[in-house]
Parts: C-alpha cells; sequence; structure tokens
C-alpha cells in the first residue's frame, strides 16, 4: 500500500474534524489455481488524486448505494481486477460475468486500510439487502475464500459463498 501512495503522490491523513483524507488503498495476493502470483494493488478514487469522472476505476462489481460517497472503493477495484485477471486465464466468455462459477477454487488475502465500509459488505449478513462488491464477487466465485484485514483494527473477516463464515 506505501508503494500504491508514492506512486500516486496522496497521503492518507486526518483533517482537524478527524476525517480521513486522501481515500482508502488496499492490496491482496490471490492463490487461485491458474492465476499468475502477483500482489493486487488499488486505491479509491480519493486515494489516486483525481475525481471519479477521470480516474479509472473497475466497475465490474457495483456499489448498492446510489450516492457518490459509497463508489469507486479499493475493494471494488481490486475485487474487480481480480475478477477479470480470473476470467481471462480460466477462460470464460465476457458473458459469463456475474454468473456463480463453483469450479474456481482458493483464497484471496485482503488488506483494506481501514474496515471495510458498510456499502461493500452489504448484503453478506442480509441477503435480502441488495449486494455490496464484497458479495457480489464472493458470489460470482463462491469457492473461494476472502480473507479482510485492515490496517485500523483487529478485525479479520472470512468470507466464502457471499456469506461471512467461521474457520
Amino acid at each position: 500500500m506505501k508503494e500504491f501512495r508514492a506512486q500516486t503522490g496522496i497521503n492518507r491523513a486526518l483533517s482537524a474534524e478527524g476525517k480521513v483524507q486522501g481515500g482508502t488503498t488496499a492490496a491482496a495476493k490471490a492463490e487461485i489455481e491458474g492465476l499468475p502470483e502477483a500482489i493486487y494493488k488499488e486505491g479509491s478514487t480519493k486515494s489516486k488524486g483525481a475525481t471519479a469522472a477521470t480516474v479509472n476505476t473497475n466497475t465490474r462489481y457495483r456499489s448498492p448505494q446510489s450516492f457518490g460517497a459509497t463508489k469507486n472503493h479499493a475493494e471494488q477495484n481490486i475485487l474487480g481486477d481480480i475478477a477479470d485477471q480470473l476470467d481471462k486465464s480460466k477462460g470464460f466468455d465476457a458473458a459469463l460475468k456475474g454468473t456463480p462459477k463453483p469450479g474456481v477454487g482458493g483464497k484471496i488475502h485482503l488488506h483494506v486500510e481501514q474496515e471495510v465500509c458498510g456499502p461493500c459488505r452489504q448484503g453478506l449478513a442480509n441477503p435480502d439487502v441488495l449486494p455490496g462488491v464484497v458479495k457480489q464477487f464472493s458470489a460470482e466465485y463462491p469457492n473461494v475464500t476472502i480473507v479482510i484485514t485492515n490496517a485500523r483494527t483487529s478485525e479479520v473477516m472470512f468470507v466464502r459463498g457471499g456469506k461471512v463464515v467461521l474457520l
């Protein structure tokens, strides 16, 4: 994440009011057969130093909320990038985006600068609401376990099959 921040030149800081400035970044390591070993690094719009209109974001998964602050988060971009790479490496047709692919299994270690926000984790505990980006990815790849940690708390979240699970 430090490398991503160095590339963008945007630092993360707290304002005098205690609000985070500089957006959020994330890094992930995917351990999935057939996927090249790589560290994925991504960030939210604000971490890239531009507005949503000018920043290249991965729109494969979308926020279930409609207001601007809930869009283009680090989790959305990084999980979308991994899904695109998975589809490419597995030879899945573009028409299959969003459909369950139970034949893909493995693990993703995702570390975010802060806790995963409500819109990104939406639907993991309540199937009756629109799914957030984490659930959307997990529903598409139900046999991939996502292990999510963050730099601010000791929370470790395990997600598999569109749900938080205990391992």
